[in-house]
């Protein structure tokens, strides 16, 4: 496996059960893998098809569809709870905070509900609202215009400070010891600081694609010139950089020693975060704009195909699950559920599917 990833990176060089943008305070036990042959718990049908992937929080489920709606469904009792309908199509995700869901529709009308469901407050923007939607605590960070970074106060929608970048934005807002931090087209990843200051920049060299991740002191991002970069948040100094071929297409997953992702070119990549080494590669066999998604051994990916793959630590394939339908977003592990996301369209609807974790261990020290 090394002497193929030493060719293959030639070859290149010519991828919490609270709300999801929260990191637990305490390293929780990891649950157990997932047992093959995978088990179907429950499905829900709902209208239209997801756009940008699942969000957490509170025991509920939410997503957004290209008709329009945003759902929330009980994780739990495996049912719909509530549906709100925008006045126009949704381009993204919703984010979920303790006080509320805030989204966008394609006409700049900007939304958001109360846990319940019930619209709370609702703004039309002047400006077109150009990518997804980010939260930290009171605040909801959007890009208007594509070149500015606008702060909102989430109780109330109303603006609490902008930013003009030097070159359109092309990540959304990530967030590290009280700064906010985005990417530009002008090949710049920017830090601000309260109230929308800017603290430093960063010269990337060329144009920044995909999304910035951040985990723990270090912001990972790749570059339109298919290289992948490490970057210590402390120092703003550059720890490692590989080559890869291809840009982030979606969310990188890491856990305490790993960093995976797939790139544009249709690959996975595992790394070492330590260092930048390739732990293994996995070519991905239909395009893939899904993150991956890990579950103590097993990685699990979807792409644009009915075929859910996972693969063990070391790259080796774990097991497939047939969806019956083509994959619309990536999996997700929440509970001791796997959710996978299908659609139809003839139909011109989805499918939220609820696959079983394994079975807890049984406990030999007790006596029959």
């Amino acid at each position: 496996m090394k002497t193929l990833g030493r060719l293959f990176f030639i070859s290149v060089a010519a991828l919490g059960l609270t709300f999801c943008s929260l990191v637990p305070s305490q390293k929780l036990a990891p649950l157990p893998s997932y047992a093959f042959p995978l088990q179907e718990e429950a499905r829900l049908e709902y209208e239209g098809e997801i756009n940008g992937g699942l969000r957490a929080g509170g025991g509920k489920i939410y997503f957004s569809t290209k008709k329009g709606i945003v759902y929330a469904a009980d994780a739990v009792a495996k049912k719909i709870r509530w549906q709100f309908a925008a006045k126009a199509s949704i381009s993204s995700a919703p984010a979920v905070g303790s006080d509320g869901v805030i989204f966008s529709d394609r006409e700049n009308n900007l939304y958001c509900l109360g846990l319940d469901g019930k619209l709370r407050w609702e703004k039309k923007s002047s400006e077109a609202i150009s990518g997804g939607i980010a939260r930290n605590f009171e605040k909801v960070f959007l890009i208007m215009a594509e070149i500015n970074l606008v702060a909102l106060e989430s109780a109330s929608g109303n603006e609490l400070w902008r930013f003009k970048a030097g070159g359109a934005i092309r990540t959304a807002p990530v967030f590290w010891n009280q700064q906010v931090i985005f990417g530009t087209v002008e090949g710049k990843v920017y830090f601000l600081r309260p109230p929308g200051l800017l603290g430093s920049t960063f010269e990337t060299g060329t144009e920044v694609a995909g999304p910035l991740f951040v985990d723990r002191d270090r912001l990972y991002f790749s570059l339109k010139d298919g290289t992948f970069h490490c970057l210590r948040l402390t120092s703003k100094k550059r720890l490692w950089t590989i080559k890869t071929g291809g840009y982030l297409m979606s969310l990188p997953a890491a856990d305490n020693r790993r960093i995976l992702f797939v790139t544009s070119n249709n690959v996975l990549f595992c790394l070492n975060k330590k260092g930048g080494n390739l732990d293994w590669w996995q070519t991905i066999s239909s395009r893939a704009a899904f993150s991956p998604a890990i579950r103590d051994e097993q990685v699990f990916v979807a792409s644009r195909s009915p075929i859910l793959v996972a693969m063990k630590k070391n790259g080796e394939r774990a097991g497939t699950y047939d969806a019956g339908g083509t994959l619309s977003s990536a999996p997700h592990c929440f509970g001791e559920n796997l959710l996978i996301n299908t659609y139809n369209p003839e139909t011109a609807k989805g499918t939220l599917i609820f696959i079983k974790g394994a079975a807890p261990p049984k406990d030999s020290s007790k006596k029959k």
